[in-house]
C-alpha cells in the first residue's frame, strides 16, 4: 500500500520558485540602504514577508496551523497560533490531508476504505489506516468538528477520529514501541451495548502489550446515518471531551499519568510503574482502524483556543 500523501503540480512549484528569486533580488538590491534599521527598510522588510507568507501558502507550503519545531511529546501549550482556524467541506483535494491508496477526497466527502490490511491485524506488520490532517501540523489544544458515517462493509468495525497521535518519525503510521496513538471510534451497529470506544496505543515496549481501551454507549447514531462530532482537547492537552449528537458528552479522557477514565481495562495500570509522561501533543486525523468497512467524513472544522 503506498502512504505518499500528493505532491504540488510542478507548474505551481516553477511559479512558486520564480517568484522567489525575484523577492530575493528585490531584497538584495535594497539590503545595503536600508541596514541602519530605518522606518522605510521596515516596511519593505514587512512587506517582503507577507509576500513569502502569500507565496508560500499558494503553493501549498506550510500549514496553515504551523507544526511544531519540538518532539510532540516534549512541547507545552498550542504549537498553533492563538486564535488559528481552518476548515474544509472536501469538495476537491487541497493538499489538506495525507492521500494513498483507499483514501479519496472529493463530492464533499473524504472517504477512507475499505483496506484488505489493516491494523487489527497485528499492529506490527499493517498500517493503521487513516488520513492525517497534514495542514494541521502538531496540535496540544483544540477544539475541532466533523461529520462522519459508516458507508459499507461489517457494522461491528471501528471507524474511526485520531485525537492525538504522537508520529516519531512522521511516517503517518503508529509504530509499536514507537509512537503514542490515541483514537474515538465508533461502529454502525452495537457490540455487546457499546456503540463507541477510546483505543490507545502506549509505546511500552516493542514487545509488551500496548493497546488498550473502553466501551460505552453513547450519543452516536448507527447505520449510515450521519453523527456530528466534536472533539476539544484543553489543559495544555491534559484533557480531552468528546461530544456526540446535540453536543451531549459522551467521555472525558485525563492524560496525566497518561491515563483514562476509571472505565479503562485494569491491564492499563501496569504502565504506570515506568514513569511514562503524558503526552500532550501530536497530529490528527480521520478514518478507520480495522479492516473491510468504508467511512466518510464530511464538514470539518477546526479552532486553536
Amino acid at each position: 500500500m503506498s502512504r505518499s500523501p500528493r505532491t504540488s503540480t510542478g507548474s505551481r512549484a516553477f511559479i512558486f520558485v520564480i517568484s522567489l528569486l525575484a523577492l530575493a533580488a528585490i531584497t538584495c538590491s535594497t539590503s545595503t540602504s536600508n541596514s541602519t534599521g530605518t522606518t522605510g527598510g521596515d516596511s519593505l522588510q514587512a512587506t517582503n514577508d507577507a509576500l513569502v507568507a502569500q507565496l508560500t501558502a499558494q503553493a501549498g507550503g506550510e500549514p496553515l496551523l504551523p507544526a511544531a519545531t519540538q518532539e510532540p511529546g516534549g512541547t507545552t501549550g498550542n504549537t498553533g497560533a492563538s486564535g488559528s482556524s481552518f476548515s474544509d467541506n472536501f469538495s476537491q483535494d487541497q493538499g489538506f490531508w495525507s492521500v494513498f491508496d483507499g483514501v479519496t477526497i472529493g463530492g464533499n466527502q473524504l472517504l477512507v476504505g475499505p483496506f484488505k490490511d489493516c491494523a487489527d491485524i497485528d499492529v506490527t506488520i499493517a498500517p493503521m489506516c487513516f488520513s492525517v490532517c497534514t495542514h494541521c501540523g502538531i496540535l496540544t489544544d483544540y477544539d475541532f468538528t466533523v461529520d462522519g458515517q459508516w458507508i459499507k462493509g461489517p457494522t461491528d468495525r471501528y471507524m474511526a477520529v485520531i485525537l492525538r497521535f504522537d508520529d516519531q518519525n512522521d511516517n503517518n503510521i503508529p509504530d509499536r514501541g514507537q509512537d503514542y496513538f490515541l483514537a474515538f471510534a465508533w461502529t454502525a451497529a452495537p457490540i455487546d451495548g457499546a456503540n463507541f470506544f477510546v483505543v490507545e496505543f502506549i509505546p511500552v515496549s516493542r514487545t509488551a502489550p500496548w493497546l488498550f481501551n473502553f466501551a460505552d454507549d453513547g450519543p452516536f447514531y448507527g447505520g449510515d446515518t450521519i453523527n456530528t462530532m466534536r472533539f476539544v482537547s484543553s489543559q495544555d492537552g491534559h484533557r480531552i471531551d468528546i461530544y456526540g449528537d446535540a453536543g451531549i458528552r459522551a467521555a472525558t479522557l485525563t492524560l496525566d499519568k497518561p491515563i483514562i477514565d476509571e472505565r479503562l481495562l485494569e491491564s492499563r495500570k501496569f504502565s504506570l510503574t515506568r514513569d511514562l509522561p503524558p503526552v500532550t501533543s501530536g497530529k490528527i486525523g480521520l478514518g478507520v482502524i480495522q479492516r473491510g468497512v468504508q467511512a466518510a467524513f464530511s464538514n470539518f472544522s477546526i479552532t486553536i483556543p
